[in-house]
């Protein structure tokens, strides 16, 4: 954030310091609805950033085609702090004519989020193919004394056998480690960091059982994923078969809210695996937990036909009368996985509930229907339209009061909008979209407000 006169700089011909200025444009960031010619002077300057995504709009006369080079360049000094020359045949999504792509390697599949433990650890873990993962976003406070990204074969991070495990080093500097290697890097701060992990020659991504940010010296996992058994990675041309052809997840339905402002929505993943999806709660029980069972209802059932559902899931399963179980926290539009444990599945559960074991209180329940539908099973319900897909539109900018998230289309009438952020600090604020013009440049008539939460009411 040095450079006093700053910004992103577009050229269709010649490089950064060598080109004709009538061929150039400023991309503002942000961007609120205006372009700039290189000579004006009332384009925003850049500011600092840390591992930022960015988005850039172009002018109305340029297309990303006709771009031949973007600098960051300081104006005032005539100076290319950093630039990319794009090459000629790039490929643009959506053309109709792609270069053959044989392998897929470019995609990028999501496994799943590491859970927050401990120093504020968390992250998006991706397989970028069978060799490499990626964590997108990843945080951790860098307190940990002998801390690593550790992977393992089979258990737990707490509960493995050493020999299945591996630590994946970064910086990576083409060097494993087994886990009693003294010289494995250390594992320093970060704050929403992109981190790529190379992977031992012998171990795929398939081989993978968990991945953990693990300290040896204290034995403890800090944050940790648990690898699906079947994920799909990409490039590779069998993939398991899948007959539903639409999701991965099945809807079992919502739970009901009877206390605590409980509420959320139950997918299964696979016969061993749950998912909740905006889960609330406001965290008031003081010995609270999702609770599962295979007959009854909730407050009138055999004990030994339960089990406590951990969140967060350290590798340990709890039977209802252990005191070691840990409490649920308060949750406010979470996404929750659930792991089962070895002896049910699924198709047992006859009922899940949000549950309080010192009052003997069902917070909100759902009934598992008999005839549930699993993902991968042999006779799904036909499903045409494939709606549980979702499709990335892009990131919300941050202009004011800590605005963020990521927007994405699940269907043509549908928005939704992941790890949204905002401070609440507005007094007349809401969600508002546009058919035309920007934010602040548009006709009203074109607009509509879109209610959160949503009471079956729209407004203009």
């Amino acid at each position: 954030g040095a450079g006093p006169d700053t910004f992103f700089l577009i050229g269709k011909e010649g490089t950064p310091e060598n080109t004709n200025e009538d061929t150039t444009a400023i991309l503002a960031h942000p961007f609120e609805g205006r372009h700039y010619e290189y000579r004006n002077q009332d384009a925003p300057i850049l500011k600092s950033a840390s591992n930022e995504d960015v988005t850039l709009i172009l002018p109305e006369n340029i297309k990303v085609s006709d771009i031949k080079w973007l600098s960051v360049y300081d104006r005032k000094f005539d100076v290319d702090f950093g630039n990319l020359m794009v090459p000629a045949d790039i490929q643009l999504p959506g053309t109709s004519e792609p270069e053959p792509k044989t392998t897929g390697t470019c995609k990028k599949v999501k496994i799943g989020n590491i859970s927050t433990l401990h120093h504020a650890v968390s992250g998006e873990l991706y397989a970028l193919d069978d060799k490499t993962l990626m964590v997108k976003n990843f945080n951790y406070d860098g307190a940990g004394p002998d801390t690593f990204f550790l992977i393992g074969k089979e258990g737990t991070p707490e509960n493995t056998n050493e020999d299945t495990t591996a630590i994946l080093a970064h910086p990576f500097e083409g060097r494993h480690y087994e886990y009693r290697n003294q010289d494995a890097l250390i594992l320093k701060a970060a704050s929403n960091e992109n981190v790529t992990l190379t992977l031992p020659e012998n171990i795929k991504v398939s081989d993978i059982k968990w991945l953990s940010v693990y300290d040896r010296k204290f034995a403890v996992d800090m944050g940790n994923l648990m690898f699906p058994a079947d994920i799909q990675l990409p490039g590779t041309s069998e993939p398991e078969p899948k007959t539903t052809g639409t999701c991965k997840k099945v809807k079992i339905g919502d739970i009901s809210t009877l206390h605590h402002a409980v509420s959320g929505e139950l997918f299964a993943l696979d016969d061993k695996t749950l998912y909740l999806k905006n889960f609330d709660y406001d965290g008031a029980g003081p010995d609270t937990f999702f609770l599962i069972g295979k007959e009854g209802t909730p407050e009138n059932t055999n004990e030994d036909t339960t089990a406590i559902l951990a969140h967060l899931f350290e590798g340990r399963h709890y039977e209802y009368r252990n005191q070691d179980a840990p409490i649920l926290k308060s949750a406010s539009n979470e996404d929750v996985t659930l792991i089962l444990p070895k002896n049910i599945k699924v198709s047992d559960i006859k009922w899940l509930s949000v549950y309080d074991r010192k009052f003997d209180v069902d917070f909100g329940n759902l009934m598992v229907p008999a005839d549930i539908q699993l993902p991968g099973t042999s006779e799904p319900e036909p499903k045409t339209t494939g709606t549980c897909k979702k499709v990335k539109i892009g990131d919300i900018s941050t202009l004011h009061h800590a605005v963020s998230g990521e927007l994405f289309a699940l269907d043509d009438k549908t928005l939704y909008l992941k790890n949204f952020d905002y401070d609440g600090a507005g007094p007349d604020t809401f969600f508002l979209i546009g058919k035309e013009g920007t934010p602040e440049n548009t006709n009203e008539d074109t607009t509509a407000i879109l209610a959160h939460p949503f009471e079956g009411r729209h407004y203009e």
